[in-house]
């Protein structure tokens, strides 16, 4: 998991997704609206002052921001891992051509984040965790505005396979939480 985003892209054999049948990818899109929702939902939230564990409710509402935020960093730039992966090239043809367009630097501080998030997630480490207040730090509405912008440029790509309805609803949530400029 040392390996970066663009270095996962270049050097390791992708398998080739599934074609996915329409129906598949319309439940599929649910699912992303979901994760969407709860990146956005999260980015914000933190346990009232007066909450009996407040260090407690932070902690999970961080963790569950950093899950949807690795979901859809994977989501938009990783390679097909396992049979039931999924990811932007299931719902456009060609993603890779509109993905490489996209911004070097944007794409190297979302793979640090990627990277941040799996170590603090998925290991139990020396360095830390959450409850070290140094690994606490995350600027979520940053990262929240990094992958916001992701997401309204694959909706408005012509040839994506979301379902207007499920569209329309991301579309709402990404006009409720306008980036921080």
């Amino acid at each position: 998991m040392g390996q970066s985003l663009a270095g996962k892209n270049c050097k390791q054999k992708r398998k080739n997704l599934k074609k996915m049948t329409q129906e598949e990818l319309e439940k599929l899109a649910e699912n992303l609206y979901y994760v969407i929702w709860m990146l956005n939902g999260t980015a914000t939230l933190e346990a009232c002052p007066k909450s009996v564990d407040k260090v407690l409710e932070d902690n999970a509402f961080l963790e569950s921001f950093l899950v949807h935020t690795r979901i859809l960093i994977e989501f938009f730039y990783g390679v097909a891992n396992d049979k039931d992966t999924v990811l932007a090239k299931n719902f456009v043809d060609n993603w890779e051509n509109y993905r490489d367009k996209d911004d070097r630097l944007a794409i190297g501080y979302l793979d640090e984040i990627r990277k941040r998030a799996h170590k603090l997630l998925a290991h139990l480490t020396k360095k830390g965790s959450l409850s070290n207040d140094q690994y606490r730090r995350w600027d979520r509405i940053t990262i929240r505005d990094e992958i916001n912008r992701r997401i309204k440029c694959f909706l408005d790509l012509p040839d994506n396979n979301i379902p207007e309805d499920i569209k329309s609803k991301i579309l709402d949530i990404l006009e409720k939480n306008p980036p921080r400029d």
